[in-house]
């Protein structure tokens, strides 16, 4: 369990973190200052949920309840991102 916790933190954690990266430096600097065009407010929220999974996988095996309250704030903090950003069109 801990070794799958561990996994799970780390791929969705980085993925994660690499998407909100990606968002963010799909508009330029110009289109952010002056027009006010950016990523959607979701989209840049997953950057400190991604790093707090990968951190939470990380410390599973180091500190194992500290490991687990961090995967469960990340992955509570990914489905009220999820739930919040749901748009009815």
């Amino acid at each position: 369990m801990l070794i799958a916790a561990m996994i799970l933190g780390l791929i969705g954690g980085i993925t994660y973190f690499i998407g909100g990266i990606s968002a963010v430096t799909s508009v330029s600097w110009e289109e952010l200052v002056h027009q006010h065009v950016g990523p959607p407010w979701w989209a840049v929220s997953m950057i400190p949920v991604g790093l707090a999974a990968t951190l939470g996988s990380y410390l599973a095996y180091r500190k194992p309840y500290v490991g687990a309250v961090l995967l469960l704030l990340a992955s509570v903090a990914a489905m009220a991102i999820g739930i919040a950003s749901f748009q009815i069109s």
